[in-house]
C-alpha cells in the first residue's frame, strides 16, 4: 500500500549499506523580463542529498515432514503464500515508523495537539480541506492529478457517512478504482490499509522514583528531574500502539526511576529524559531508551543515571538485563487523549518518502532431500530476506492527520 506512494532507489551493488535520495528543490522565479538578443543567467536546480543505512529484514517457516504429511490443505504453498503477506506488511510498517517521525500533523477538527482531540473530533470534508491546501500552497506536486490519501476501515466508515464525500466518491466512479481504492475526495484518491496503528491510551503501570539497585553506586546528588514514558508494542505488527503519559519524577539525592512491568509476554519500550543537575552543568538533557521483551513473569526495572570522575554520564539498568536492549535516537510519542483511541491517515504528494527498490528481495526454500543437518528429511523451510529502507524527502509535501472515530 505504502510502498508503491514512495519514489523509489535502487541500492548500487557493491557499494555498501548506503543508499541516496536526492531531493529537487522549487526553481525561484526570473526576476525580471529577458533582454532582448541576451541569454538569461542560468538558474540553478539546486538539489540536497538524504543518505540511509539500510537494514535487512526477513523470516523463516519451519514445515515438519509430519504437517506436511497430515495437515489436509497444501501447507508449503500456504506458507508460502504467508510469508509474501508478511514481507509485504513488513515493508509497509517500516514506511509508516518513517512517516511518524515527521511533525508535520493535522489533527481533527482543527484541534491543536493528540491529547486536545475530543469525542466528536472525525475525520470530515474540513479537515481535507485544510490539508488539501496546505499541500498545494506548499507546491507539492500531484500524483497524475491528484494526491494519494490513505486511511484505515474505521476512519473509511467516518468519511463515507458525510455528504461531500458521498457525492465525489460517486463521481468518481466513472474512472476504474485501483486495489483497496475507495473513491476520489477533495482532489485526493483514497485508499484503505488495515494494517494503519490505532494509538489507545494506557493508564497502567505507574513509574515511580526509588533508590539504586542494590550493588549500583556512584550516583551524583541532582535537583532536577526526570521525564519517563512507556509504550507497549503491538505483538502482530510491532507498532507502538498503546502509550502511558509523560511522568515527570522529582529526583532525590540518589536516583532511579522504576516500573513494574505487568506479567505478560509483551515487548515495552521505556523512554527517559534526565535533566542534569547544576553541579554537572554542560551535560544538559539526555535521553534514554530501553526495550524490554517480557516473558509472562512481572518484571522490575529500574534505571539510574552515574555521573563518574570525569564527567561521563552512564546509565544503568537493574532487573530484567538479559531481556533489555538500548535503542538510541527514538524520540518517545506524545500522550494519548482520554476522549478515544486515536486513528492515522495520511496525504501524500508526490516526493514525499523516497524507499528502497525491492529488486533485492530473496526467497528461499530448502529441499525435499536428504541432507547433513536432516539426514531423515524430517522438516523443510521457507524464507526470505530483503534490503531495505524508507526516509522522508519532503515533509511539505505531506501530511499526517490524527482523529477519533465514531466506530472505534
Amino acid at each position: 500500500m505504502f510502498f508503491e506512494i514512495g519514489d523509489r532507489e535502487t541500492l548500487p551493488e557493491g557499494q555498501g549499506k548506503t543508499i541516496q535520495f536526492t531531493r529537487y528543490e522549487r526553481l525561484a522565479l526570473p526576476g525580471a523580463p529577458l533582454l532582448e538578443s541576451q541569454t538569461p543567467d542560468a538558474t540553478p536546480l539546486t538539489t540536497s542529498v538524504v543518505q540511509a543505512v539500510v537494514d535487512q529484514w526477513g523470516a523463516v517457516i519451519s514445515l515438519s515432514d509430519i504437517a506436511q504429511l497430515t495437515v489436509r490443505h497444501p501447507v508449503l504453498r500456504v506458507a508460502q503464500e504467508r510469508l509474501g503477506t508478511q514481507h509485504a506488511e513488513t515493508i509497509d510498517r517500516e514506511i509508516q515508523k518513517t512517516l511518524m517521525g515527521g511533525s508535520n500533523v493535522t489533527f481533527a477538527n482543527n484541534k491543536g495537539t493528540r491529547v486536545a482531540l475530543a469525542a466528536g473530533d472525525v475525520l470530515t470534508t474540513d479537515d481535507v480541506r485544510r490539508v488539501v491546501s496546505t499541500l498545494r500552497n506548499n507546491g507539492a506536486p500531484t500524483m497524475n492529478g491528484d494526491f494519494i490519501g490513505v486511511f484505515n476501515p474505521f476512519v473509511e466508515m467516518d468519511v463515507t457517512k458525510d455528504g461531500t464525500f458521498v457525492n465525489a466518491a460517486s463521481f468518481s466512479q466513472v474512472r476504474q478504482l485501483l486495489v483497496a481504492e475507495v473513491g476520489t475526495w477533495m482532489g485526493v484518491r483514497w485508499k484503505r490499509s488495515n494494517l494503519i496503528p490505532v494509538i489507545v491510551r494506557l493508564t497502567t503501570p505507574t513509574p515511580t522514583a526509588v533508590a539504586p539497585p542494590a550493588g549500583m553506586t556512584g550516583f551524583t546528588a541532582t535537583t532536577g528531574h526526570v521525564s519517563f514514558k512507556l509504550t507497549r508494542l503491538d505483538i502482530t505488527t510491532g507498532f507502538e500502539t498503546a502509550i502511558l503519559d509523560s511522568t515527570n519524577l522529582t529526583l532525590g539525592s540518589a536516583f532511579a526511576a522504576q516500573i513494574i512491568l505487568p506479567a505478560d509476554s509483551r515487548t515495552y519500550n521505556i523512554y527517559l529524559s534526565v535533566e542534569v543537575a547544576s553541579a554537572n552543568a554542560g551535560h544538559g538533557l539526555e535521553t534514554f531508551q530501553l526495550q524490554v521483551a517480557q516473558t509472562g513473569a512481572a518484571t522490575t526495572v529500574r534505571i539510574a543515571k552515574a555521573i563518574g570522575a570525569t564527567g561521563i554520564e552512564t546509565f544503568v539498568v537493574g532487573g530484567a538485563t538479559d531481556r533489555v536492549l538500548r535503542v538510541t535516537g527514538s524520540v518517545a510519542p506524545p500522550n494519548v487523549t482520554t476522549a478515544g483511541n486515536v486513528h492515522l491517515s495520511y496525504v501524500f504528494g508526490k516526493e514525499s518518502f523516497g524507499v528502497v527498490e525491492l529488486g533485492g528481495l530473496t526467497t528461499t526454500i530448502t529441499p525435499g532431500t536428504p541432507s547433513e543437518s536432516d539426514p531423515l528429511m524430517q522438516r523443510r523451510k521457507v524464507g526470505w530476506k530483503q534490503l531495505f529502507k524508507a526516509v522522508l524527502k519532503n515533509t511539505d509535501f505531506f501530511r499526517r492527520i490524527e482523529s477519533l472515530s465514531s466506530f472505534n
